[in-house]
């Protein structure tokens, strides 16, 4: 089709050619027969309109041919789609694209033709007449101007049909690489791309053509002027020098106006190859960026170039070419074959085959693509760093996030301090002290500075006074839920979220929480929290301005959609800065009490349906309740989208699974189809996989996720057997069970058959019944106070001494009204209540209590040995066969009263007091309770220290936290402070909620205490040591106490590394001095002290 354009187009500048050759003779004869000039007019008239009329209908013909071939390929294209695939489409849209552009190229370059022919016309017939008026002038004129001008359009012509020529064929060698190398969309979008490329191109080129022809008129323009004026001069002087003059004007002007077309035509050819060079390029990026082979393509655009502009093949040979020398492969590249003739003989080659032949190429292929892959592995290699350094930035963000708010702490404690030292000097100022109380003062400061770095321990109060938690006063959620607006309720989830500590815990519990915040507002000037104030409840300012004081300091403002006063909903503390209204403000707020019933609902329900799912397994059915409650808390949840495989067929299997929520399908190969069908559907409360618990597994069907967010609940063997035992100890320990009930039972038969007899309530114990014989009897008027052990919020240890006797009590002297506004009357009924049960050598002993309208009392043991923690405090750290001493002892005591179900959890130094002998004994049952086998308890106390993550959550806690603050004793042993401590307490919870398996410890950590503390302190409390089916046994055989003798522990026959010198019964040398109680309490009358 090309071809036959180009050849239309030769045809036609052949006839405009010729036609204005014949022109030119037609003009030189009228003008030598002198015939008259309106003749000569007349005659180029009609040459003109015959040429113009020549062309419209060589125009004509062509855009009806063009026409009817777009609508026979239309049609073509059309029946094509409707039965061919997406390749042949792809070649039928590059052969429409590479039509059009050859219809627009032979379009533009026709239209040019015509402007160039009828401006070519003009001028010669312009130059033709003023020939007539002097002949010798005009015949120079003519052999130059004409000349030039039908050379210029020769040569205009030829570069354009060169030009055009080169793009088409540019076009159609890019068009077959694309083919060779990208799919369908990136094809269409490339092709698309280039013909806009080529169409630009051939408008500017045009455009150029164009103005240089403007320029050729304006250039004759001038040289007529320049002949009439010669005419002019000649009929008016006869002067030789003048007539030389106008010669030697005429070729100045002639030699300028065939510079500037020179120099036209050379702008003309440098911006033609210049674009070839472009397209080029273009060409080439695509085909590296496609990967294709380079050397094929260049020979296939090399082997067109030659074929289009020297050879002399016909049209059909070039089809063949191209059908024969582009063959497409298994990778997408080209492959050159040899030229064939299409009558099939054998064609030289016009490019010789490059050394090695298809077999290099195929090696090239291979190795090009073996770099782009290493490449793109290098490429993963550098998005996966920079991702790992996206997480350690974000991880950086949030180290300087803590340490801000830390440093904001700091600010307001040395704020604190600086006011607290300012009243201080100001009340030694007003006071004229005296000599004795100089001393006095100086007295409390040495013992205040000594006791500078105690923990002290901190308590919610309990709901109820009674252990059972299913006794608790009901908490009805939808009585205690607040309306609100969908997006009020998201503002304060995002709130939440934001808070360091809120963050952590479930969705629903804080979903639960938004539910039941309610609406508060307060006037400008008043105090939403006051400093020194008894806190309970937590905020969020939804509108206004809120500003922070500390000592009547303004500290800092408070921004809207902020969470404060979170402290305060977790256990009774006293705020330490106050919180004004700087204009009319709306808060969100939450009750403590609303909050820990929502956090014991939420892990209640869950716990008891996890449970109940348990109990609903035939296999575990009859496990006793303790060992039940345990695979509860091992019990983890997975998560699974539909169609996830949680089990394939015939793979070895050790996990459990129970179906929380969602469906599952059940799937199994059979002999009569190639595909697996579907045997079974389980739904929630189902369960699979249980063979896993008791040996290996080879699992007989698949298990799919038949819905997105399929829940379920899942343990492993490892877990099972190390939490609860293998399937042989379960079997033996029911059969044990059973018959241990059994007799049980015979012996609550039988003391109720002798429960008419009387029987001695004293401990068989004899030291505790003489000491009980002695001590029944001892009046509270016959105490002698000697000396304070010990000062706290509660009230005073004094040192008593028996009228006349010479033996030593510890009196703990307790201030009801404290108890009472504290509400902590639970927590001193289950001090006395555990401390009157208990009788262990590693446990304080208490004899008896008393009580009065400001006090209750406890008689307890004195041991005169001193604090822990004052003894570590003097020497900064112990050595680890003195930390394991003390260890061994809390190990004792916790062994002691675990199987009597009760827990500790007020575990620090400042609670393990040394007796005389410098054995540890535990002190301080404050935070002590007794829960059944299995229960949970939710009271949160503890030391913020020690406390353990799942009382910081309050997802329920029991014997399991006493293990982990076991874990945290043992590194304040041997490092002289605890592991996690902030400057506030909530930043204190942070640090332990993101848990101790990645701290590095210290060096005075050597690698088996710090075995045992990881041990000791996972975040799951079921894969705590000690809360194992083996118990304490396994801390007991902990690498640590190799050589450590329990047997000589228990019989008190080690000799401890804590012992101390005493003088006497009355010495207390190794406790701190303290100043005598100036405040007498008020009474308190309730009568809730009455057992006592």
């Amino acid at each position: 089709m090309l071809n036959i354009y180009l050849t239309t187009i030769i045809i036609i500048i052949i006839i405009l050619t010729t036609t204005i050759v014949i022109l030119i003779i037609i003009n030189i004869i009228i003008i030598t027969t002198t015939t008259p000039t309106i003749i000569i007019v007349i005659i180029n008239i009609i040459i003109i309109t015959t040429i113009i009329i020549i062309v419209i209908i060589v125009i004509i013909i062509i855009i009806t041919t063009t026409i009817i071939i777009i609508i026979i390929i239309t049609t073509i294209i059309i029946i094509i789609i409707t039965t061919t695939t997406t390749t042949t489409i792809i070649i039928i849209i590059i052969i429409i694209n590479t039509t059009t552009t050859s219809i627009i190229t032979t379009t533009t370059i026709v239209m040019i033709t015509i402007t160039i022919t009828i401006i070519i016309t003009t001028t010669t017939t312009i130059t033709t007449t003023i020939i007539i008026v002097i002949i010798n002038i005009i015949i120079i004129i003519i052999n130059t101007t004409t000349t030039t001008t039908i050379i210029l359009t020769i040569i205009i012509v030829i570069i354009n049909i060169i030009t055009t020529t080169t793009i088409v064929m540019i076009t159609i060698t890019i068009t077959i690489i694309i083919i060779n190398t990208t799919n369908t969309i990136i094809l269409t979008i490339i092709i698309v791309i280039i013909n806009i490329i080529i169409i630009i191109i051939t408008i500017v080129i045009n455009t150029i053509i164009l103005t240089i022809v403007i320029i050729n008129i304006i250039i004759n323009i001038t040289t007529t002027i320049v002949i009439i004026i010669n005419i002019i001069i000649i009929t008016t002087t006869t002067t030789i020098i003048l007539t030389i003059i106008i010669v030697i004007i005429n070729i100045i002007i002639i030699i300028i106006t065939t510079t500037i077309i020179i120099e036209i035509i050379v702008i003309i050819i440098i911006i033609t190859t210049t674009t070839i060079i472009i397209i080029t390029i273009i060409s080439i990026i695509i085909i590296i960026i496609n990967t294709t082979t380079t050397t094929t393509i260049i020979n296939i655009i090399v082997t067109l170039f030659i074929h289009q502009l020297f050879s002399s093949l016909s049209d059909e040979n070039w089809v063949e070419l191209v059908n024969t020398h582009s063959t497409r492969m298994g990778n997408s590249s080209a492959k050159l074959n040899p030229f064939i003739h299409v009558n099939g003989s054998a064609k030289s080659k016009l490019n010789t085959e490059p050394s090695g032949g298809p077999q290099r190429l195929k090696m090239k292929v291979e190795e090009l693509e073996s770099q782009v892959k290493k490449k793109d592995e290098e490429l993963s290699v550098q998005q996966h760093q920079i991702k790992q350094l996206e997480e350690q930035l974000a991880q950086n963000n949030q180290v300087i996030a803590d340490i801000s708010d830390a440093l904001r702490t700091k600010c307001l404690q040395i704020s604190s301090l600086q006011e607290a030292l300012k009243k201080q000097r100001d009340l030694e100022l007003m006071n004229s002290p005296t000599e004795a109380s100089q001393r006095l003062s100086g007295l409390v400061r040495e013992t205040l500075n000594k006791r500078k770095g105690a923990k002290a321990g901190v308590s919610a109060e309990p709901s109820s006074r009674t252990y059972d938690s299913s006794s608790l006063p009901k908490f009805y959620f939808e009585s205690a839920r607040v309306w609100k607006e969908p997006s009020v309720k998201k503002f304060l989830t995002d709130a939440l979220n934001k808070n360091r500590y809120l963050k952590r815990l479930e969705g629903q519990q804080l979903r639960d929480m938004v539910e039941c915040m309610y609406e508060k507002t307060y006037q400008k000037g008043e105090y939403v929290i006051k400093q020194g104030e008894a806190g309970n409840h937590l905020f969020v300012l939804a509108d206004g301005n809120l500003d922070v004081y500390q000592n009547n300091k303004l500290l800092t403002s408070i921004t809207v959609w902020t969470t404060f006063g979170e402290l305060a909903i977790l256990y009774n503390c006293t705020r330490t800065a106050s919180v004004k209204a700087a204009s009319n403000v709306r808060t969100w707020v939450l009750d403590r009490e609303v909050f820990h019933n929502i956090m014991r609902m939420t892990a209640e329900a869950r716990h008891e349906q996890h449970r109940n799912f348990l109990r609903s397994v035939s296999l575990l059915a009859n496990l006793p309740e303790d060992k039940l409650t345990k695979i509860v808390d091992c019990l983890e949840v997975e998560y699974y989208d539909k169609g996830d495989y949680v089990i394939r067929e015939g793979e070895e299997g050790n996990t459990f699974y129970i179906i929380a929520n969602g469906k599952i399908k059940v799937t199994q190969s059979t002999k009569d189809y190639e595909e697996p069908q579907v045997i079974n559907t389980l739904q929630k409360g189902d369960y699979f996989g249980e063979k896993a618990l008791i040996s290996d597994d080879v699992r007989s069907a698949n298990i799919i996720a038949d819905e997105d967010g399929v829940e379920c609940l899942v343990i492993d063997r490892e877990t099972f057997t190390q939490t609860v035992g293998t399937f042989d100890e379960l079997k033996k320990y029911l059969q044990g069970y059973v018959e241990t009930l059994a007799r049980d039972d015979k012996k609550r038969n039988a003391k109720r058959s002798r429960s008419s007899i009387p029987s001695s309530p004293l401990s068989s114990d004899q030291v505790q019944l003489k000491e009980k014989d002695f001590t029944s009897s001892l009046s509270f008027r016959n105490l002698e106070i000697i000396t304070t052990l010990g000062v706290g919020g509660f009230g005073r240890v004094e040192l008593v001494k028996v009228k006349n006797e010479n033996m030593t009590f510890a009196l703990k002297c307790i201030k009801k009204r404290h108890i009472v506004d504290n509400r902590q009357e639970e927590h001193i009924h289950s001090e006395r209540r555990i401390l009157s049960e208990t009788c262990s050598p590693f446990i304080v002993k208490m004899y008896r209590t008393f009580r009065d309208s400001k006090f209750v009392y406890m008689l307890l043991e004195a041991c005169l040995g001193g604090e822990v923690w004052s003894l570590l405090r003097d020497r900064g750290s112990f050595d680890e066969n003195t930390a394991k001493f003390c260890v061994g002892c809390v190990t004792e005591a916790f062994e002691y009263l675990h199987k009597k179900g009760i827990i500790y959890r007020d575990l620090k130094p400042e609670n393990l007091m040394l007796d005389s002998d410098g054995y540890v004994k535990l002190v301080d049952f404050g935070f002590a309770k007794k829960i059944r086998c299995g229960q949970k308890t939710w009271t949160f106390c503890g030391t913020p220290e020690y406390v353990a993550p799942e009382i910081i959550l309050n997802k329920g806690h029991g014997l399991s936290v006493d293990f982990w603050s076991l874990g945290i004793l043992i590194f304040e042993l041997l490092t002289g402070s605890p592991p996690f401590t902030g400057s506030d307490q909530m930043i204190t919870y942070t640090f332990i909620l993101k848990g101790m398996e990645k701290m590095d410890f210290p060096k005075k950590i050597t690698k088996r205490p710090g075995d045992l503390i990881r041990k000791l302190c996972k975040q799951n409390p079921s894969e705590r040591l000690g809360n194992m089916k083996n118990g304490i046994t396994d801390i007991k055989k902990h690498r640590w106490f190799t050589g450590f003798s329990w047997s000589g522990l228990k019989e008190r026959s080690l000799t401890s590394p804590l012992k101390r010198e005493l003088k006497g019964p009355t010495d207390h040398s190794y406790f701190d001095n303290y100043p005598p109680e100036d405040e007498i309490p008020p009474d308190e009358l309730s009568g809730w002290d009455i057992d006592f």
